[in-house]
């Protein structure tokens, strides 16, 4: 916190005409000399959505399996069936996932003979807007004007330190002052040898995170409602996979002891072909 104060706060003072330039640097000088931890150390980290802020809760499920037989003649059969499947539901793995809007769909298309049977399956299954709950939380906090590293965490900053030196006193030249006679006359190394006290530091703290908090999007705004909405429908979470399988069965019986029998199939997945054949003769 010292190196923040030293390379934001004092700007500002000298920016300010609180400090001249002169001034600034030697106070910099100071703190950087004789105390160079003075405001501690800290880990702060930013503030974050609930997850009811960024789902609905809703879950829906629907199947359906349709077939249609069509015999065009009486050793013939034409058969399309198809299996479908959407949904929305929350997934927990090792992270919170809401898989919203996605899709299983399996379809087949026979056509059978005495001796040949021609089939065709396909397999597909689409995210559609699943995302990661934790992933999306993070994009939309960072999506706040100047986003976390600037907006957030520049607020907090400022806040902290500007509520500090109030309650120390309200002149903050007047607060830096006394902290440096500490360092200087005293042999302070940090602010809670003289000037300040956990409880101060704590407000201060609190304080900076409500300031911090208001340059985030709020739930239910037009802003926030928009940048979910360009989340989720644009992640990089989504993927379509499909599977096209078409397989040729012939037999024949070449006599009443023998049986010819052929398999053919063709695997298309990924944009890649492969191909098999099997043939044999069963007595």
């Amino acid at each position: 916190m010292t190196d923040v104060f030293r390379g934001v706060v004092i700007p500002q003072l000298v920016a300010g005409g609180l400090l001249s330039p002169a001034g600034g640097a030697q106070v910099n000088a100071i703190f950087a000399n004789f105390s160079p931890n003075f405001f501690g150390t800290y880990n702060v980290n930013a503030s974050g959505y609930n997850e009811n802020e960024l789902i609905d809760n809703q879950a829906s499920s629907f199947k359906t399996d349709i077939a249609l037989h069509y015999k065009p003649t009486e050793d013939s059969e034409l058969i399309l069936n198809s299996k479908i499947g959407l949904g929305n539901t929350m997934y927990h793995a090792t992270n919170r996932n809401m898989l919203k809007n996605f899709s299983i769909q399996q379809h087949r298309l026979e056509y059978k003979t005495k001796n040949l049977s021609l089939r065709a399956y396909t397999s597909i299954e689409d995210a559609g807007n699943t995302h990661d709950l934790s992933a999306l939380g993070g994009r939309i906090a960072n999506a706040q004007p100047g986003g976390i590293q600037a907006g957030w965490a520049g607020a907090y900053l400022q806040n902290y330190f500007l509520n500090l030196f109030g309650q120390v006193n309200p002149n903050p030249l007047v607060a830096v002052n006394s902290m440096l006679g500490g360092i200087l006359f005293y042999g302070d190394t940090s602010m809670f040898d003289r000037n300040v006290s956990p409880k101060m530091n704590y407000m201060a703290h609190a304080f900076a995170r409500g300031e911090a908090n208001k340059n985030m999007l709020v739930p239910g705004s037009d802003a926030f409602k928009k940048g979910i909405e360009l989340k989720v429908h644009y992640p990089n979470l989504n993927w379509t996979k499909g599977l096209i399988l078409f397989l040729i069965l012939y037999k024949k019986h070449l006599s009443p002891h023998v049986l010819f029998y052929m398999e053919s199939m063709i695997l298309l997945f990924a944009g890649k072909v492969r191909c098999q054949a099997i043939g044999e003769i069963v007595f």
